[in-house]
């Protein structure tokens, strides 16, 4: 048997005491939480930026300082082959230079034969090797020399890159960004420390903010997840929560300590404390109305549908108890599992 919501007939309206006992019922959701007014003041190296003049001189005189720390040393790769003794070690040379290759000279003479690529001086594992790697002639004769890892070294260079110097104007945008960076840090912390002299000299915390530069935002009431007095989320608190959450801790009137947010300094002034309340009566009346005729028809159909049970349980046909409370019968004859069943019929039949 189906029985549509209309078997129980038009729900009328309800009456003052009923939806003042619906409403006293309702308070844990009518419930509002408590919301603040937030002043926010930031301090952010970017708002002093535009305010940084960098001389041209400066940028030169930095780049002058870090010039040697940019230049590209001069790099080569070569063979090295380690000989036990002098003799074997002008052999290997004399080989090498009448054309053999030097991997076939040492694996000829059992001699271990090691290879740099593009080293600098600084990378060649020993200095009197690196001696005879920059002292040789590029793709010249093969040396030998002396060395701290082996008695003796043969040395051909194979090719060289030689040193490259930093060219200002490839480096002067990205040193007059840095400076600038720094200078905008250092005004700043002029400002923050201005604004810190202001409030104790008894300014508001917006008054502080203007006259040290400081940019100041304004929160409407939220609380204290980020959402606005009609539950919506408010896009200037975003990415806010620590700010908030230390914002909701402090008491009317107070401000937070900066608080590092990205690559910003937060600090959030409590202007006003609005305690967690019970929406008014009147404010939501309309829906109240609503819930409580839903509610109402919902009891309704409940004690229907127990009625016609009874009535089922005590030998009447399912037609006559349809036919007699404006429902109606639907017949169907298949076999159901309970996951067809729960995909087919009408919700909350299914575990029936």
């Amino acid at each position: 048997i189906e029985a549509p919501a209309s078997a129980v007939g038009a729900i009328p309206q309800p009456n003052e005491a009923q939806i003042q006992a619906f409403y006293e019922d309702s308070q844990q959701q009518l419930r509002l939480p408590e919301f603040r007014v937030l002043t926010l003041v930031y301090a952010r190296p970017s708002d002093f930026a535009s305010r940084v003049q960098v001389p041209e001189e400066r940028i030169r005189e930095d780049f002058d300082a870090r010039a040697p720390a940019m230049t590209r040393p001069e790099t080569r790769t070569y063979v090295r082959i380690a000989a036990t003794n002098e003799a074997q070690a002008n052999e290997a040379a004399q080989r090498i230079n009448r054309g053999e290759a030097p991997a076939a000279v040492a694996q000829a003479m059992s001699l271990q034969i090691t290879r740099g690529e593009n080293q600098s001086r600084a990378q060649v594992p020993d200095e009197a090797a690196a001696n005879a790697v920059f002292g040789a002639q590029v793709r010249g004769p093969a040396v030998v020399a002396r060395s701290s890892l082996s008695p003796f070294i043969v040395v051909r260079v194979e090719s060289s890159t030689p040193a490259a110097a930093p060219v200002y104007a490839e480096h002067r945008e990205e040193i007059r960004a840095a400076i600038a960076a720094d200078q905008a840090q250092e005004l700043m912390a002029t400002a923050v420390s201005a604004f810190e002299d202001a409030r104790s000299a008894g300014s508001t915390l917006a008054e502080a903010a203007r006259q040290a530069g400081l940019t100041t935002v304004t929160l409407p009431a939220i609380e204290a997840q980020g959402r606005n007095q009609q539950g919506e989320p408010v896009e200037a608190a975003a990415d806010l929560a620590d700010v908030l959450a230390t914002a909701f801790a402090t008491p009317e009137g107070e401000a937070t300590d900066f608080q590092t947010v990205g690559d910003a300094d937060v600090m959030a002034g409590v202007d006003r404390i609005i305690p967690e309340s019970v929406r008014p009566l009147e404010e939501v009346r309309t829906q109240l109305v609503q819930a409580w005729i839903q509610r109402e028809r919902g009891n309704r159909l409940r004690e229907l549908a127990e009625t016609m049970t009874t009535a089922i349980t005590g030998g009447q046909s399912l037609t006559a108890v349809a036919s007699a409370n404006r429902a109606r019968v639907v017949a169907t004859s298949r076999t159901v599992d309970r996951r067809t069943a729960r995909q087919n019929l009408p919700q909350g039949l299914a575990e029936q």
